[in-house]
């Protein structure tokens, strides 16, 4: 004996949910051509008819007023609980550092890109090997990886970024780390072309290894080939960390550097160097070394 179908009160009300859109236009739709017919005939009609017709027209603005109401309510409704559901997200994956919370990071920080937000919260943070460009994520302009030491929250304590590329991504008012106790860890990321105006690393560690830092310039290309005409074809094989990224107003306030190479980075003139430590590690453009760390 076939099971017998029941109907699926909850699901029903969902799937009208999503679709109120197309009840509200059908609704509207119907209610202005029943106004609009009534326009058209009415000095035909006799008296009585006239009052339906009035009545009718009244009744169609009341429902132009009530779907748009409702209309609005209801995306705005649906635009929070998908933004906090998406936030949810973030929070419950961003310290389980593999390939499927970087994919789920990824995802939920494309989606509230949609919503015009990028604000992301990624205090204590753990990612390796994660690209926010090769993600499609292009701007993550006003978001926290530190922003301080949390005695009753320790999840948002001890962001640590290894090999993580900002490349060409917006990361400017990025609060990277702000203040002593904000404890974050930068070892060898990448922020070529990326936008760091207004970025805060303070009291970050920056730290590059040895082996990530070519520095010689003769030896950023590498000969690959050779032209027709015999001339020689090199391909790029190294660009310094921060090469072509933009640190106008970009704190590096007590920040302890290891290595990091600025060569070919934007108005680093405008960045801020105060109290920074490791600075004789680094590498800077001649005559471009950054005044807070001149004698």
């Amino acid at each position: 004996m076939p099971k017998r179908k029941t109907l699926n009160w909850r699901k029903t009300v969902i799937a009208i949910g999503s679709s109120w859109w197309a009840v509200a236009v059908t609704v509207l739709l119907l209610s202005a051509g029943i106004a609009v017919f009534f326009w058209y005939v009415y000095d035909q009609l006799d008296e009585y008819w006239k009052g339906v017709a009035t009545n009718t027209t009244a009744g169609f603005f009341d429902v132009v007023v009530v779907v748009f109401t409702f209309g609005a309510y209801e995306q705005f409704r649906r635009r929070s609980d998908d933004i906090a559901r998406l936030r949810e997200r973030i929070e419950d994956v961003k310290r389980f550092d593999d390939p499927r919370a970087h994919s789920i990071i990824g995802s939920a920080i494309r989606r509230l890109a949609r919503f015009g937000l990028t604000d992301i919260d990624l205090r204590g943070a753990r990612l390796t090997n994660f690209s926010f460009s090769s993600n499609g994520i292009r701007s993550i302009s006003g978001a926290v990886i530190s922003d301080g030491l949390y005695f009753g929250d320790e999840m948002k304590n001890f962001a640590k970024l290894n090999s993580v590329a900002f490349t060409g991504v917006d990361c400017s008012e990025v609060c990277f780390s702000s203040g002593d106790l904000s404890l974050a860890t930068f070892n060898d990321c990448a922020f070529q072309a990326a936008s760091l105006v207004g970025a805060k690393f303070n009291g970050a560690s920056l730290n590059w290894t040895v082996e990530r830092v070519i520095a010689d310039e003769a030896d950023w290309q590498e000969l690959v080939d050779e032209a027709e005409d015999g001339s020689p074809i090199y391909a790029q094989i190294y660009n310094p960390a921060f090469y072509g990224a933009d640190l106008t107003n970009c704190s590096f306030k007590k920040v302890r550097f290891q290595n990091a190479d600025f060569r070919g980075a934007q108005n680093i003139e405008k960045a801020i160097f105060d109290a920074a430590t490791g600075l004789e590690t680094c590498h800077f453009d001649d005559g471009q070394t950054p005044a807070s760390s001149k004698a």
